[in-house]
């Protein structure tokens, strides 16, 4: 079991698109390596129709959404796995801590954020775009 980056305390583990992915709730979520692409594959192939979609988007706007945690950039956490430090990247608006070995680690809303993200982008509703990047993640 992998403690938290943040507050050092086991996290719980949760299916999420038929993955276990492991979690702290006051702080976010610990992606294994490729976990964050198969949970977006998943994702993908259970996206709703684009009408559907639509429909949730607009009532989404009359919902307030959870702000994500403002980037520190002088943050630096160390992999749950390895203790090594993570290093800080970009993937769809988002900023990760990742371990290139070991898998991401995603604060409170940045997996819904991405999910939501790659949603509004057709190549990757459409299964066509070329993800390389996400055989890392």
């Amino acid at each position: 079991m992998v403690s938290c980056p943040i507050c050092h305390k086991p996290m719980a583990q949760e299916q999420r698109s038929n993955v276990t992915i492991d979690v702290c709730e006051a702080h976010g979520v610990w992606l294994d390596k490729s976990e964050l692409m198969r949970i977006t594959e998943h994702e993908r192939q259970h996206t709703p129709s684009p009408i559907t979609d639509l429909f949730h988007r607009f009532q989404g706007l009359f919902k307030s959404t959870p702000s994500l945690p403002s980037v520190d950039p002088k943050r630096r956490l160390m992999c749950p796995v390895s203790g090594q430090e993570m290093t800080v990247i970009e993937y769809k608006q988002v900023h990760i801590d990742h371990s290139p070995e070991h898998g991401v680690w995603l604060d409170c809303g940045e997996l819904e954020t991405i999910i939501s993200n790659l949603r509004s982008d057709p190549f990757y509703l459409r299964g066509i775009a070329i993800r390389v990047m996400d055989a890392q993640l």
